[in-house]
């Protein structure tokens, strides 16, 4: 009986620790739940902020030289297609969208009839012009920090007019060593800004893939942007896309002509494995198109 009475008060005085202790949780997860809403309003609220300081530099860029505020409307525009793709994780969104809208921004200060000579006749540019023009990127990069925090920002607006084969500027970087955001950046940028017809422009584009402009960047920015228009059954890929049982829709060659594999061939294992370890050691550089 004793035992029995012992059980009933224990059970008791637990059912109580239970209800004082469920009581305690309930009010945590209430304060924690009032703790997310405010701090929801707060990065919401740090959100808006951060985009209107990106449509004030956007705005004072357009209030400077129009035209320029048009190509920059023009590349964030394009640069979200390539966001969207879902290729880049999102930190290299977010580099690639806040990049898109300051990459011009090194350029206030710098004439317009400079901005024009640089553009239409580089080469009659005195030394003194000429390393104005190329530091502007670095000019970009330390107002960027005003407005994002984020280094890949900075880095990504400095390296945007860098190209693969390192003859770019302002550090002559080459390949990989190029921030990848600013690799993608620098096809767009010079879609825009190049002055030719979209057909010209484009064919420009791939004239220099593997040269001015990864290989990869080239064949995304045509694949979003549909450029190029293609037969129903065909469609274009990046070459992280291709995959076994695959069929060419057009041969993979080698940067200097050499036919790698032909059109009509389906991908196995093997000749996949092939082309993958040719592309590690001499980039191939043209477009993939595959029959769907």
């Amino acid at each position: 009986m004793e035992v029995n009475q012992k059980l009933q008060a224990d059970t008791l005085k637990l059912n109580e620790r239970l209800t004082e202790s469920n009581t305690q949780l309930q009010q945590n997860i209430k304060k924690l739940t009032e703790q997310k809403i405010r701090l929801d309003a707060a990065n919401k609220a740090l959100g808006q902020n951060f985009d209107h300081s990106l449509e004030l530099c956007y705005r004072i860029i357009s209030t400077y030289h129009p035209g320029l505020g048009k190509e920059t409307k023009a590349i964030v525009d394009l640069c979200r297609q390539m966001i969207d793709s879902d290729y880049f994780n999102p930190e290299e969104e977010h580099v690639l969208k806040v990049s898109a809208w300051l990459q011009n921004i090194g350029l206030l200060g710098i004439s317009r009839e400079l901005m024009a000579t640089s553009r239409q006749s580089p080469e009659s540019l005195n030394p003194a012009e000429r390393r104005l023009i190329h530091n502007h990127p670095i000019y970009g990069q330390t107002f960027a920090s005003f407005v994002e925090n984020l280094e890949s920002v900075g880095t990504t607006i400095r390296a945007h007019h860098e190209r693969w084969d390192g003859k770019g500027y302002p550090d002559g970087l080459a390949g990989e060593t190029i921030p990848r955001p600013a690799r993608f950046l620098a096809v767009v940028v010079y879609f825009v800004e190049c002055g030719l017809t979209r057909e010209e422009a484009v064919e420009s584009i791939l004239e220099q893939s593997g040269k001015a402009f990864e290989p990869e960047a080239v064949r995304l920015f045509l694949k979003v942007t549909h450029m190029m228009q293609l037969p129903k059954k065909v469609k274009e890929i990046l070459f992280s896309e291709l995959k076994p049982g695959m069929v060419l829709a057009q041969g993979i060659s080698s940067p200097m002509g050499l036919l790698l594999v032909p059109e009509g061939t389906t991908l196995n294992e093997n000749t996949l494995g092939k082309i993958q370890d040719h592309n590690i050691v001499e980039p191939v550089n043209h477009r993939l198109l595959v029959y769907h």
